[in-house]
């Protein structure tokens, strides 16, 4: 879900936004990252691979795929939350497909 009050107040203009929204729908890189850290059960680069995402959702008031990253980056500091990391990053990828259509 987009904030679009919020993110047109952050943006200024409604065409410069669009354009960064699909930039960022489109930029596979850090969905990756967080898949392969993931299937790896690395911790250390699922947290920073969700800050990094956490802050782009945030700068394009994307909410559901900030909440998201939100919650992979405390899971991946939990010991015990590992088990829960695919469901999670499952939560991510349906906020991202809401996002694209």
């Amino acid at each position: 879900m987009i904030d679009w009050e919020r993110a047109l107040r952050l943006w200024g203009q409604e065409a410069t936004l669009r354009t960064a929204l699909e930039r960022f729908a489109q930029d596979s890189v850090g969905f990756t990252a967080l898949h392969r850290a993931v299937q790896a059960q690395d911790g250390a680069a699922l947290k920073s691979a969700a800050h990094r995402l956490h802050g782009a959702a945030a700068n394009l008031a994307l909410s559901d795929i900030q909440a998201c990253a939100r919650r992979l980056e405390h899971a991946s500091s939990q010991p015990d939350a590992a088990r829960d990391w695919p469901d999670l990053l499952s939560d991510l990828a349906r906020a991202r497909q809401a996002l694209q259509s």
